[in-house]
């Protein structure tokens, strides 16, 4: 038995000591973050043995910037290497974002009609972006201050622009119900998109980007900090060719054929267009912030927020401003066992996080989920979900 007790307290005592080393010297890391989200329906709405579908209700409750779909993924490669008072980070990412607005017209349509003769006109807009993504970050800690400094080079491989896409509704004198629908998009793409067998790989370097970031912390105290960061375009990148696609659609129905069920196939013709040289430089977006952190001394409670703003598209016609902010708290036991909980409004999208983290030193998991939405209200109410992943390697 005493045995025994010797045992388990030298095992727990050699735990406690591989548990008390700080981060990594060397690691590889692996980032999984994904997630969608659209401002109005949640799960509540669907997960039920009866769904009822109130369309009145919903033309009401639908926001006067109709309805909104966003998703994103990114997948990220890491190697870190720690020193305590020197960093350097290798990151090689995939990055992909986008979202989707149909005008609320088209919902007022369905909830409440419309008079005879009357036209409604109803838009629709989108737009998605993937960058390739390489960055090194270096960075510098001492008692007074701190600075990391990370350059990241960017390839834009493809834009997806919807552009003056509408829908029009008559309902005619002679009760008939005439739908013509009219959608533009653009695709820009590193390649021609007709003509994939010309693809020349030693192109791609003309068509790289650059930006920077640079973050400044500042030790107020042991256990506060503040840090100011900016990411700031240097170069665009390009993406050399565009293809217009372009879609029709026309359909009549009279009031009877809709109530007897006789429906006849929409007219439907769509064209991919012939690809053209026209250039299109293209910035990942521009981010500026500041954020304030405080921690017990040995880091088992850590709680940061940060407020910012972040300019997509910036320097170009399309740019446009939205802002930005997060709130985390870290909870960390021998630091071997974690929780964090989060929430923020990043790249346009509210999100609620619980995550968890498991370090036996050698190995690190952190996993988690996610509520998110187009807007703060319904983001609680499982508008949307996302996910992220993380697997470290190292010592």
């Amino acid at each position: 038995m005493k045995k025994l007790i010797s045992s388990i307290i030298i095992t727990l005592a050699l735990s406690s000591a591989v548990f008390a080393f700080g981060d990594r010297y060397v690691e590889l890391r692996t980032d999984v973050d994904f997630g969608f989200s659209n401002n109005y329906w949640g799960a509540s709405d669907f997960l039920k043995e009866d769904i009822e579908i109130d369309l009145k209700k919903i033309s009401e409750e639908m926001p006067e910037k109709g309805w909104m779909f966003d998703g994103n993924f990114n997948f990220a490669q890491n190697l870190n290497l720690n020193f305590r008072k020197v960093e350097v980070k290798f990151r090689e990412e995939i990055d992909f974002n986008s979202n989707l607005n149909i005008g609320k017209g088209l919902f007022d349509f369905i909830g409440k009609g419309y008079e005879v003769g009357q036209t409604l006109d109803i838009t629709a807009g989108g737009r998605a972006d993937i960058f390739a993504v390489t960055s090194l970050e270096i960075g510098i800690n001492t008692k007074k201050f701190g600075i990391h400094i990370t350059p990241a080079a960017f390839i834009p491989v493809a834009h997806f622009a919807m552009e003056n896409t509408k829908m029009s509704i008559t309902n005619t004198e002679d009760s008939e119900i005439q739908i013509d629908c009219i959608g533009n998009a653009s695709l820009h793409t590193l390649f021609d998109f007709n003509n994939i067998e010309s693809i020349d790989i030693s192109s791609i370097s003309s068509c790289m980007g650059y930006d920077l970031k640079a973050d400044v912390i500042i030790p107020v105290t042991k256990k506060f900090s503040v840090t100011a960061t900016a990411r700031v375009p240097v170069l665009p990148g390009k993406l050399n060719y565009s293809t217009p696609v372009s879609a029709e659609a026309r359909y009549n129905v009279t009031a009877m054929k809709f109530i007897d069920g006789e429906f006849e196939a929409p007219e439907f013709d769509y064209e991919i267009g012939e690809s053209s040289n026209e250039a299109l430089s293209i910035s990942r977006p521009m981010k500026l912030g500041a954020k304030v952190t405080l921690q017990t001394k040995k880091k088992g409670i850590v709680f940061d927020a940060m407020g910012g703003a972040g300019f997509r598209y910036p320097f170009s016609d399309a740019m446009y401003v939205y802002p930005e902010y997060s709130a985390n708290l870290k909870l960390c036991a021998w630091n071997a066992l974690g929780i964090n909980l989060s929430t923020e409004y990043v790249d346009e999208v509210f999100a609620h996080s619980l995550g968890f983290r498991l370090n036996i030193r050698v190995i690190e998991m952190d996993f988690g989920v996610s509520l998110e939405g187009s807007s703060f209200l319904n983001s609680f109410k499982g508008t949307g979900a996302g996910g992220f992943f993380t697997f470290c390697l190292g010592f």
